[in-house]
């Protein structure tokens, strides 16, 4: 069955330019694969995380930009993944 994951964001760069990169890594943030990208500045996703092996800890990290400027937040702490679906904490891109 599918099991989703939302990630909810903000940015302080509200611009008509700015877009949003998620990534995830598996490995404690040695490593970070896509999620999602060409979100808007201010949102939430919801990642199908089905094909994550089971009991995964998880760590989400966002990336806006506005083509001038960047900014990244990364999620100091692991998600576990388990058996029923979850929400990440809100990630605030300064």
């Amino acid at each position: 069955s599918k099991q989703e994951l939302q990630i909810a964001w903000r940015t302080r760069q509200e611009t008509g330019d700015t877009r949003v990169s998620l990534s995830a890594s598996l490995d404690g943030g040695l490593t970070w694969k896509p999620v999602a990208t060409d979100l808007p500045p201010t949102g939430a996703y919801l990642w199908d995380v089905s094909q994550l092996p089971p009991q995964s800890r998880v760590r989400i990290r966002a990336l806006a930009s506005d083509g001038r400027r960047s900014s990244l937040y990364v999620q100091r702490s692991s998600i576990l993944i388990s058996s029923r679906p979850r929400r990440a904490l809100p990630l605030y891109v300064r």
